[in-house]
């Protein structure tokens, strides 16, 4: 399987939550705004590998967490990540 580019965004509703998530997000994603981000050629195994702490940090009633495949020129903005399946990429 090919290497792959996404956009991730989050809305946090607690600071602490968004320090931590953000902190971790740093480490594999390049910030383009506040809680946006930029993920360049990650292969789905290490997709899966940075989103586990990210997702076991997030609440899944007030916290919203976004992940876009960019396909070519253009961002694919039917692709989500499900928080109840978050290991499945939904069309």
């Amino acid at each position: 399987m090919t290497d792959e580019t996404f956009i991730l965004c989050y809305d946090i509703a607690n600071e602490k939550r968004l320090a931590k998530i953000g902190r971790k997000t740093e480490k594999e994603a390049m910030r383009i705004q506040r809680s946006i981000y930029y993920i360049e050629q990650m292969s789905q195994h290490e997709l899966y590998e940075f989103l586990a702490p990210i997702i076991a940090l997030l609440d899944k009633e007030q916290d919203d967490l976004r992940l876009y495949k960019i396909t070519g020129p253009v961002i694919a903005l039917q692709k989500g990540v499900d928080l109840h399946n978050p290991y499945t990429v939904t069309q």
